[in-house]
């Protein structure tokens, strides 16, 4: 999935919306990014042309959809996590989002219950590129 850190803010938008216009995205990101209509809509165009959203003329302006939902999207970024990080290092990006992060008390049972589950390796596999081993 290749989307852009000002895509992913978009889509935030339209996630939580379901539905919404290039306005209403540009009136909910201004005061946080400072961004005009146009880069709005240039992000737009280019999440449509990616497919990650449809859009839909109504009247004089267009009403913009997800194809694709914030849980889908959340779970191919954690697999192109596991791609780019050596195997070995995944324990560190996994304490990182822990460490960095508010956690509720079910949220943290659900880690606990996910940690518990998981088969017990000896050891992991480093994935890096040969004669690039920093692990």
């Amino acid at each position: 999935m290749q989307i852009s850190n000002a895509e992913w803010q978009v889509m935030r938008v339209i996630w939580s919306k379901e539905q919404t216009t290039s306005k209403e995205i540009t009136h909910l990101l201004q005061d946080k990014l400072h961004w005009t209509a146009s880069t709005v809509k240039t992000l737009l165009t280019r999440l449509v042309a990616k497919k990650f959203v449809t859009t839909e003329k109504l009247g004089n302006r267009f009403l913009y959809r997800p194809l694709i939902t914030e849980e889908a999207s959340v779970l191919a970024m954690s697999q192109e996590v596991s791609e780019k990080v050596c195997t070995k290092k995944i324990p560190l990006v996994i304490m990182d989002l822990i460490q960095q992060n508010d956690l509720t008390a079910a949220d943290i049972a659900d880690l606990m219950e996910a940690l518990q589950a998981k088969e017990v390796v000896t050891t992991t596999a480093c994935h890096c590129l040969p004669g690039n081993h920093q692990c």
